[in-house]
């Protein structure tokens, strides 16, 4: 189907491509963890539209507090996120309900539409549940993805990089093949250099002739 092909030319692209670069750059698969991790969970936020800000926030607030993060990988993993941002909206909105215990909000597609129409007040309310459950989830979610993903990265990085340099080594052996080959064919085929033929004795003759001929008439 044309739609699965597109999807899976687009993963292809900007995901899968990216993600074997990073890994095979040499990163720690520890920093690449916690880069992901961070992305990822900034991703999840219940805020539709500010994960890619936020993500950007959290990179440059860590940096300024001497947290370095790996910014290609938060933001592939931010972009990975972004299919279940919706999903993880109706659990935080059910975690910041029970630390408010608070009544809970019917989540059903047609109340939900009802709601927003009908009383903004208590979609509004909904929707700062979410962001409240949310933001004391996120810790701990940052925490246990990075230690999902710290052994994923490591055996990433050990495939990938030894792909690399396969191909590097190869890229390497071919140049030197060419070199050779150049070389050879320099060898084999050296330039020709013919040697000057003499000049005939009636032609120098004649040449010593005509340049003694004006002494000769004084």
């Amino acid at each position: 189907m044309p739609a699965i092909t597109s999807m899976r030319n687009w993963t292809q692209t900007k995901v899968v491509k990216p993600f074997k670069q990073y890994v095979s750059e040499g990163a720690e698969p520890s920093l690449l963890a916690w880069s992901a991790s961070t992305g990822f969970v900034a991703g999840l936020c219940p805020l539709l539209g500010v994960s890619t800000v936020l993500a950007l926030f959290l990179h440059f607030v860590l940096k300024a507090c001497g947290v370095q993060l790996h910014l290609p990988m938060l933001l592939l993993a931010n972009l990975v996120s972004v299919p279940i941002e919706v999903a993880c909206i109706l659990p935080f909105m059910r975690l910041g309900e029970l630390i408010l215990r608070a009544p809970k909000l019917d989540a059903a597609p047609t109340a939900i539409k009802d709601i927003f129409f009908s009383d903004p007040g208590a979609a509004l309310k909904g929707i700062g549940h979410a962001l409240l459950g949310w933001v004391l989830a996120a810790p701990f979610l940052v925490v246990l993805c990075a230690w999902l993903l710290r052994p994923v990265f490591a055996w990433a990085a050990q495939r990938y990089s030894k792909r690399r340099e396969s191909t590097d080594d190869a890229h390497v052996m071919m140049l030197a093949d060419q070199n050779a080959s150049d070389d050879a064919e320099a060898v084999n085929y050296p330039l020709s250099y013919q040697e000057p033929e003499p000049l005939s004795p009636s032609y120098s003759g004649a040449v010593m002739n005509k340049r003694l001929s004006p002494s000769q008439s004084r």
